[in-house]
């Protein structure tokens, strides 16, 4: 994603639709000034985990 402020902008409105009654949404912004090589990619795995 190259885009931040878009993808905040729309991060921002989507979370605006939920009601208070309804549970929050986590999200993750990471950021890298540059890998070592141009054609790098990384994968990031993710789990949540909700209590019982």
């Amino acid at each position: 994603m190259l885009e931040v402020d878009a993808a905040c902008k729309a991060a921002h409105e989507a979370r605006s639709q939920r009601t208070a009654a309804q549970a929050a949404v986590p999200s993750n912004l990471i950021g890298i000034a540059r890998l070592a090589f141009p054609d790098q990619l990384i994968e990031i795995t993710q789990r949540a985990v909700v209590p019982d």
